[in-house]
């Protein structure tokens, strides 16, 4: 899985250069995938991708790694696909955003009905609805109520998959977004076609060539009149086919995209061998070769240069681990050495004070002793002066007799 990057905290990127790279990234995602070039679309994704992983803006790293599952679908790159689904529902997690999670188990229900794990995709369609009613959001609900039905249109539950798309349809049409509403219109079509009414299939994706050309998507009138020659042709009806693809040849050749071209050659190719043209058929499924050949070389090359990302980013990782591992260590040595020459100081300063408080006895001592001892001699002096005036204090006082007087 792809983790978000770390970045060094002496790198300190303008806010506005980064938002204006980001916002630059994004605007080259929409035109490449506009105009169908979808691994450009994806190398312009990755390239804000990496700018946002080392911003560390969550929203944008949100909405490149939308970009990437989906762009990967649409080239046919499940694993890669896969991978940025579960990243953009670690993502939901993170952010704890309903809205993101249904948009996570929508894109890898489509990726596991491309791969026919049909028990997968209906279980994360039915999950992709059920977090879009917890979120509120109608338009995420629509989305999600779309490959739920797609789900029934696959397990042959026609009635429950008519009534998920004609709700999406005219949910679309009410907001005024033709876009849309198109697809959904394209739903029903392939359900009819399921159904085996290859006449209202048609008549259905004749309003899909409509509205596409309404809307100038360029990519979806190639589709769109593809779809209508391969159900003229199996109407039995493929010499009306072939004009209609003839006439479509330049704007297919215009576009480019192996993917576009890979399909278009290959209608045009099952047309020609109704028409019993074989030389022409073989010709034509030979450029349809060469198509799904640079298609699969683009798609192997996107996968390479994907799995050297991983790669870097994993080194990258490592290195980050291994420095901070050793940023750990030195951290612990140091808090080691001061915890020793706080101890080392601490006794220090014990002998220290022991040393005060014997010299403060020995004083003491002293100054007691010196006390006693003066006190001794004094008490020496005291009895020597007693004793000294003790005799005189002893012998009676002589009496002078005054004469007598006659």
């Amino acid at each position: 899985m792809l983790g978000l990057r770390a970045q060094p905290a002496s790198a300190a990127p303008d806010p506005t250069e980064v938002r204006a790279r980001l916002d630059a990234a994004e605007k080259r995602h929409r035109d490449t995938y506009a105009a169908s070039n979808f691994a450009d679309a994806i190398a312009a994704s990755r390239a804000g991708l990496e700018l946002a992983d080392r911003s560390g803006t969550l929203l944008d790293q949100v909405q490149f790694v939308r970009h990437l599952a989906y762009d990967n679908w649409l080239m046919g790159d499940n694993d890669s696909a896969l991978d940025y689904s579960q990243r953009l529902l670690e993502h939901a997690d993170a952010l704890n955003d309903n809205r993101v999670r249904a948009q996570s188990h929508r894109y890898l229900s489509q990726i596991y009905e491309t791969m026919e794990d049909d028990l997968r995709s209906r279980e994360h369609a039915e999950r992709a609805l059920h977090f879009a009613q917890l979120a509120g959001d109608e338009d995420v609900r629509i989305f999600a109520l779309t490959s739920v039905g797609l789900s029934e249109l696959r397990a042959h539950h026609y009635d429950a998959a008519l009534r998920a798309f004609e709700e999406s349809r005219a949910y679309w049409l009410k907001l005024n977004r033709p876009w849309n509403a198109v697809n959904s219109l394209v739903n029903i079509a392939d359900l009819a076609d399921a159904r085996g009414d290859l006449t209202g299939a048609l008549k259905l994706y004749e309003e899909v060539l409509t509205t596409r050309i309404a809307n100038n998507d360029r990519s979806g009138q190639v589709r769109a009149v593809a779809t209508i020659a391969s159900l003229l042709r199996r109407l039995g009806r493929a010499d009306e086919a072939l004009p209609r693809l003839v006439a479509v040849r330049p704007l297919a050749e215009s576009i480019g995209g192996h993917r576009i071209l890979a399909a278009y050659y290959i209608s045009l190719a099952q047309v020609h061998e109704a028409r019993r043209d074989y030389a022409t058929a073989l010709a034509t499924e030979r450029l349809a070769a060469a198509e799904h050949e640079q298609l699969t070389s683009e798609r192997a090359r996107l996968r390479s240069s994907e799995l050297e990302a991983r790669l870097e980013l994993l080194q990258k990782q490592q290195a980050i681990d291994q420095l901070r591992t050793t940023v750990a260590v030195h951290e612990a040595r140091l808090r080691a050495a001061a915890a020793d020459l706080a101890h080392v100081r601490s006794f220090r300063i014990s002998i220290i004070d022991g040393v005060m408080a014997l010299g403060a006895i020995t004083f003491a001592a002293w100054v007691v002793m010196t006390y006693r001892a003066r006190t001794k001699r004094l008490h020496a002096a005291v009895a020597s002066a007693l004793a000294t005036s003790a005799p005189a204090e002893k012998s009676p006082p002589e009496m002078s007799v005054p004469p007598c007087e006659h």
